[in-house]
């Protein structure tokens, strides 16, 4: 079977869309919601719902923006036949279905239907309140629908299943059942093994092996008390006298332990007072040393003081003789700059009334320049007004011409062509008819037909003679004479009214009358450019700039008389402006030497601030070291007053050295004392011991609860024999064991039997699947190259267990495998079904990609493209709906937009 064609009318968001489909490969472009899915679904339901279905899948395909009835037409071919389907989607009542044939085979309705069912392989179409569900199992293996791509093909394969077993039973593969007979040995053992085991494999409630087992549990559970209660009794014994030994040894120990606490708690009282002398000895020790340094500080203090006193004095007299000469240079430099001061503002003044005469004369040339462009503009506004009052009349003569375009002038030849056109066919197909002789009355149509008279026939009419002979007459050409016929008249209306509506009288008028238009807007045309070039979209702006302009130059230079003196005052431009020439080049020379001056004063005045900062700086720096010196002076004879002359600050600061180094021996002493005490030692070893001795007091009541609950249960416990209680129980165990193994080898041998079975019914289901095992790992080497297949057994319910083997990864289930990878495997595997399919319907199946191998990379992506090649050359046509039909560009196909 394949696809032709698909035409989709009033079907949900499609009004009229048509796409062909390529025999081997067809991509489908369109956006999100521009109805590829609704494509995909309308194909599935013209070739497999009913055309009488109502209720909520009908109500689900009527159109959103319309009240049409919805309508899908489908080309197919199988074999050498082409086929036509027209459906009628219009409800239970309204339906209608039309199946027609290239070798003249036409049916409607419920034999259309039956038709279709066979042409499709016998399969049942989808009606009544089971369509949805009946829906989902027509070839759902060939049609993946959007978001199904990565989805596993086992559920799709079911609806193939017996058409596959078929198919590959005719290739050669294995039956994948044995004989009646072993089947039912391994029924039995089946039903055996189910009788003895549950699904995870242990012993079920009830049979024999799980009776075994339960007396097995309860031997075990009476010969363990008896252990435990002869181990307890045995265990109390050694209990009660080891626990007499731990009392001795934990009471002489706790004996020996207390009396070290002590002599360690009286060692550490003692060190404790020495440590408190020890920390007032240093306190003292340290008062003593700050008092010796800080006599020391205050002494070197002094020293550092006198000499700097002796130093400032050294300095005083060169930095007085450096004020003087300061003074004197700041001076003499103070009265050159008011010399040069006075020659700058004299070239200033002149350069100033230089610059007043330049101003004014430049207002002069403005205001000549200004009156010049408004005399310019003028003559040009008479120019363009006559050009504007000529435009005006052809603009006048356009308006009165019937408004035929380019456009409506093409419409009315094309109208004309279809005239000539129908009227050449209604000549080649019309019959003439001529009354040549005889008598009566002739009526042709119900008018009158005159002797001699010839009238061409385009369609069937009467033709009475003498009211006595009726005949009907037919021109030849059938439904095509009606068509052209049809057309012929369409046009001839189409172009009365055009040619109404342009107001012309025929076609030879409307193309006049445009040459005409044509050369009005020429001339209009290059009016307007004659007329920009001469003023410009801003002419008035410019005559309005101009006045102003002049108005404004006219101001500027009534400004400028008040400072300068008028000059040529009936002059020209150009006596103005080499007036203007020789004015500026004078101030030119005027400023350069203002700019000199200037430069001059500049240098003198930085000089004189030089000179005059050194001067302050000198009398600053002079006026500082002599407060510092008498501020130095003050501070050295309160010292003095205050700590005595040189030898007194001698014998005292040498008293208190003597004091300090005493009192340091002293604390010295008293910490080696404390150092050889230990005492962190004694602490350490005191922690220790009390720690113990608190462990041992716990130890000794806990022997003393062993042995007291020892004692208890030795004089609580009333058993005869506990040794011969335990034997009789361990005897009692030895035969559960027994009668538990023969009943677990039997269930073994059961169970082992029952797995040999299905071993080698599922190697024969293997051997059974090779051949389309075989395809699917031909296209996944596209993908995964040669290392790369799938294993999968085939059943009467269709696919199962499929796993993608890999040499360096190993093995995976479907469901371990990434989105993409599933895409690529699924993809396999519809391919490789459809391809041993497509043998039972001439060799030829289509299988269609909804929104597929969205989770594929690119690099991933163009294997796929190659599976999808190798399926087109296979005999499948390949049909891909997708959002990004870029993506598919290497693929040799035909493409489709849906907008």
């Amino acid at each position: 079977m394949e696809l032709i064609s698909i035409a989709i009318r009033n079907y949900r968001i499609h009004k009229d869309t048509t796409v062909v489909f390529d025999p081997k490969v067809t991509v489908v472009g369109g956006p999100n919601e521009s109805g590829k899915s609704t494509l995909v679904e309308a194909l599935h339901r013209i070739l497999f719902l009913r055309a009488k279905t109502g209720g909520k899948l009908h109500a689900e395909m009527l159109p959103k923006a319309s009240a049409g009835r919805p309508e899908v037409e489908l080309r197919f071919r199988v074999g050498a036949c082409a086929w036509l389907a027209e459906k009628h989607f219009g409800g239970a009542a309204g339906g209608s279905f039309r199946l027609s044939s290239d070798k003249g085979e036409s049916l409607s309705d419920e034999a259309a239907e039956m038709r279709l069912s066979a042409l499709l392989g016998g399969i049942d179409m989808a009606a009544g309140k089971g369509a949805k569900a009946a829906l989902e199992l027509c070839w759902p293996h060939l049609l993946i629908r959007q978001g199904d791509s990565h989805q596993s093909p086992e559920g799709a394969s079911k609806a193939a299943a017996s058409d596959l077993l078929k198919r590959l039973q005719e290739e050669g593969g294995a039956a994948v059942l044995t004989s009646a007979k072993d089947e039912l040995v391994a029924q039995y053992f089946a039903a055996e093994a189910a009788g003895l085991f549950v699904s995870s494999g242990k012993p079920k409630a009830g049979s024999s092996l799980k009776v075994a087992e339960d007396a097995v549990e309860a031997a075990e559970h009476v010969c363990e008390q008896a252990r435990k209660k002869t181990s307890a009794l045995e265990g109390a014994v050694g209990r009660f006298h080891a626990a007499e030994r731990d009392i001795r040894d934990l009471e002489a120990s706790l004996l020996e332990m207390e009396e070290r606490i002590e002599s360690l708690q009286k060692k550490l009282t003692s060190g404790k007072a020495l440590e408190e002398r020890v920390a007032e000895q240093r306190e003292v020790s340290k008062r003593a040393e700050a008092t010796y340094l800080e006599l020391r500080g205050r002494i070197e203090q002094m020293i550092q003081l006198e000499n700097e006193i002796s130093a400032i004095e050294a300095t005083l007299a060169p930095s007085q003789a450096k004020v003087a000469e300061a003074k004197q240079a700041s001076d003499t430099c103070e009265h050159l700059l008011e010399g040069k001061e006075k020659a700058r503002v004299a070239v200033a003044e002149a350069a100033e009334q230089s610059a007043r005469r330049v101003d004014w004369l430049r207002a002069r040339a403005e205001l000549l320049r200004a009156a010049d462009a408004m005399e310019s503009l003028k003559k040009t506004r008479e120019i363009v007004d006559a050009l504007t009052r000529e435009q005006k009349a052809k603009r006048e003569a356009l308006l009165t011409l019937p408004p035929v375009s380019e456009a409506e002038l093409e419409c009315l030849r094309t109208l004309q062509g279809t005239i000539d056109r129908t009227e050449s066919a209604l000549e080649a197909m019309a019959a003439d008819l001529e009354w040549t002789e005889g008598e009566g009355a002739v009526l042709l149509a119900g008018q009158v037909l005159k002797q001699g008279e010839v009238v061409r026939l385009t369609e069937a009419t009467e033709l009475r003679v003498n009211d006595e002979l009726t005949v009907r007459l037919r021109p030849g050409g059938g439904e095509a004479l009606a068509k052209v016929r049809l057309s012929n008249a369409d046009a001839r209306r189409a172009m009365t009214a055009k040619l109404t509506d342009l107001e012309v009288a025929d076609l030879e008028a409307a193309a006049a009358t445009l040459e005409k238009r044509k050369n009005l807007e020429s001339a209009m045309e290059h009016l307007s450019q004659r007329i920009e070039e001469k003023a410009g979209e801003t002419f008035a702006g410019r005559i309005a700039a101009a006045e102003e302009k002049y108005t404004l130059a006219k101001a500027t230079l009534k400004r400028r008389e008040q400072g300068a003196e008028p000059t040529l005052s009936a002059a020209s431009l150009d006596q103005v402006l080499d007036a203007l020439q020789k004015a500026e080049d004078a101030l030119a020379d005027l400023r350069a030497k203002e700019k000199i001056a200037q430069h001059e004063v500049e240098q003198l005045r930085a000089r004189h601030e030089r000179e005059r900062q050194a001067w302050v700086d000198a009398s600053d720096v002079q006026h500082t070291r002599a407060s510092e010196l008498a501020s130095k002076r003050g501070r050295w004879g309160a010292w003095v007053d205050a700590e005595g002359d040189a030898e007194t600050r001698a014998k005292r600061l040498k008293a208190a050295k003597a004091a300090s180094a005493e009192e340091s021996a002293k604390a010295t002493n008293m910490e080696a004392t404390l150092a050889r005490l230990q005492l962190d030692q004694v602490r350490e070893d005191l922690g220790r011991l009390q720690q113990s001795s608190h462990q041992c007091r716990e130890k000794l009541t806990q022997a003393r609860n062993e042995r007291s609950a020892a004692k208890a249960l030795l004089e609580r416990d009333g058993s005869e024999d506990p040794a011969a209680e335990l034997e009789k129980a361990e005897g009692a165990l030895a035969l559960a064991r027994e009668r538990h193994q023969r009943e677990a080898d039997q269930a073994g041998a059961v169970a082992l039997l029952a797995e040999l079975f299905n071993e080698e019914k599922s190697r024969m289901a293997a051997a059974h699947s090779a051949p389309l095992v075989q395809r699917i790992n031909h296209y996944l080497s596209a993908v995964f190259g040669p290392e790369g297949g799938v294993q999968l057994a085939l059943g009467p319910e269709g696919m199962q267990g499929i796993t993608l083997a890999r040499t360096e990864a190993g093995a995976f289930g479907f469901d371990e495998l990434s989105h993409g990878a599933r895409e690529q495997v699924a993809t396999a595997v519809r391919l490789a079904t459809a391809e041993l399919l497509a043998a039972d319907h001439e060799g030829r199946l289509p299988i269609v990609f909804d929104d597929a191998f969205t989770h594929t990379d690119a690099e991933r992506l163009e294997g796929v493209l190659t599976m999808l090649n190798r399926a087109a050359q296979r005999g499948l046509q390949v049909i891909i709906l997708t959002c990004h039909p870029k993506a598919f560009h290497t693929l040799p196909s035909r493409t489709a937009s849906l907008r």
